[in-house]
């Protein structure tokens, strides 16, 4: 193969890489959003509790 076709090789190879880089870059955002969501979920429903029990003993 000449240089110019393995440079193309190459370069074709680096763009499908950070194609995939970005895809995975992209699932990771997508998976900390939903970390995050949860997270918030899970001290709203903690403060809820929290209320709850204080309630309780007021009562």
């Amino acid at each position: 193969a000449s240089l110019l076709e393995e440079q193309r090789r190459n370069s074709l190879e680096l763009t499908l890489d950070a194609e995939k880089n970005a895809e995975m870059l992209g699932k990771i955002a997508a998976k900390r959003q939903e970390i995050a969501n949860n997270s918030r979920e899970q001290n709203v429903l903690e403060q809820e509790s929290l209320k709850n029990s204080i309630a309780l003993e007021k009562s």
